[in-house]
Parts: structure tokens; sequence; C-alpha cells
């Protein structure tokens, strides 16, 4: 399930940032309402799925460190992208939501022993 997840947002921020950067501004948001349907049966999906302890740990950390990501993409979309087209609107924030979106789909697809803290702990 995690990795079908991953793929999807991976899927959904490269076309995002496709739209962004190819076709303006109006077509920005077309890639987010897909991914807004698509989240709805990803939740169902997650809620009837028992974690592990380790796993739960993974994602956590998964998480974490993708939201620290965001941060660090949003002001630099913000610092990049002020005075163009992109900075018009807010699509600068739009434009670090997809790069979230990347970050957290490719997070999700690797393994999950992908840590070094992890491989240790069980020992």
């Amino acid at each position: 399930m995690r990795k079908t997840q991953g793929f999807i947002e991976l899927a959904i921020g490269l076309l995002g940032l496709s739209a962004i950067l190819c076709l303006g501004s109006y077509w920005t948001y077309i890639p987010l309402v897909v991914y807004g349907v698509l989240s709805i049966a990803l939740i169902r999906r997650i809620g009837k799925e028992q974690l592990t302890k380790d796993e739960e740990q993974s994602t956590r950390k998964r998480n974490v460190t993708t939201l620290i990501g965001w941060a660090f993409a949003a002001v630099i979309c913000y610092i990049t992208f002020k005075d163009s087209r992109m900075g018009e609107g807010g699509v600068w924030f739009i434009l670090s939501a997809y790069v979230f979106l990347l970050m957290h789909g490719i997070a999700f697809m690797a393994p999950i022993n992908s840590f070094p803290n992890e491989r240790n702990e069980g020992k």
C-alpha cells in the first residue's frame, strides 16, 4: 500500500510540476484536484492496514523528513520566483506543494530499512 501511495504522489508531483512549468498557472490546480480524489481511496485503504511498530516509526521519520524538506523547498521557491510570473497569485506555493509530493512519494517508495538507525534498533 505504501508503495502505491508513493507512486501516486510521485506521478501527481511530476504532473503538477510539468503543468506549472509548461502550461502556465491556469492548469496548476488540476493535478491537485486529481490527488484529492485519489486521497479518499488511499485514506480508506490506510484505515484497514495494520502497521508494525517499526513501520510506524519509519513512516513518522519519513513524514517529518519530507515536511522539513518542504519548508526548505517553499523558502527556495519563494525567493526564486517571487518576482516572476510564478510569484503572481501564489503559484510558487503550489510549486513547493508539488515538490513536497515528489519528496514524499520518493520517501515512501524507498525500502523500509532506508534509515541507518532503523537497522540497528532491533539489535
